[in-house]
């Protein structure tokens, strides 16, 4: 075969086994595999667990365990798709734009879609649905914020502190200034900003006014 050596068959080593260079064309099974140092170079890798440190802090866990298809860096449970349990550092970062739309004068705002999202005011609007908070997904001590962006076609009414659930449990909004609501700016062309902010996943959330009457 040219080869020095070559099995036909099945074989067993009992000992240890080094090889410099191993190329395996078909299926590898492992109870453990030490690959300190190693460079891997992989095309699809499929388990249950990729982890790198001890199992209770991991440096880096990619796991399908709890939420499925998930990054931890400083866990090896990860609570939702990456979970960082640590400081981070961004020099830039973006964000997606959801754009809302309005069914029978409610707005249904997902959370797990964006952060920052776009109105436009075309017709009343009476409640503002709240769906996939933090409190919603099992982690009620969540703080998480958005801000919603409203472009005015006409003299349209829209309700900004009409939150519910899609139960339709209201959800209260605090404003500053003793309460004052806000009320939106109702002239064609016109754009209006505003910001929410949950400290306990979304059971209750405080509202700032970014901006009012945008030309």
């Amino acid at each position: 075969t040219g080869s020095d050596l070559y099995v036909n068959g099945y074989s067993y080593f009992a000992g240890l086994t080094t090889a410099t260079n191993l190329n395996i064309s078909g299926i590898l099974t492992a109870s453990n595999a030490n690959l300190t140092d190693a460079n891997i170079t992989a095309g699809i890798v499929t388990t249950t667990t990729i982890q790198i440190g001890s199992a209770s802090t991991a440096g880096i866990a990619l796991t399908s365990v709890g939420v499925g298809n998930s990054i931890g860096i400083g866990t090896a449970v990860p609570r939702v798709k990456l979970d960082v349990e640590g400081t981070t550092r961004f020099k830039t970062y973006t964000e997606n734009i959801g754009i809302l739309t309005i069914s029978a004068n409610k707005v249904e705002v997902d959370l797990s879609e964006a952060q920052t999202f776009e109105l436009i005011a075309s017709s009343n609007i009476d409640q503002f649905t709240i769906v996939n908070s933090p409190n919603d997904n099992g982690r009620p001590n969540d703080s998480t914020s958005f801000t919603v962006k409203i472009i005015q076609t006409g003299d349209v009414a829209v309700g900004i502190d009409t939150f519910k659930t899609s139960g339709s449990a209201a959800l209260p909004v605090y404003w500053p200034g003793g309460g004052i609501v806000p009320i939106v700016t109702q002239t064609a062309g016109k754009i209006d900003m505003y910001s929410f902010k949950t400290f306990d996943g979304g059971v209750t959330f405080y509202g700032v006014v970014g901006g009012q009457n945008f030309a």
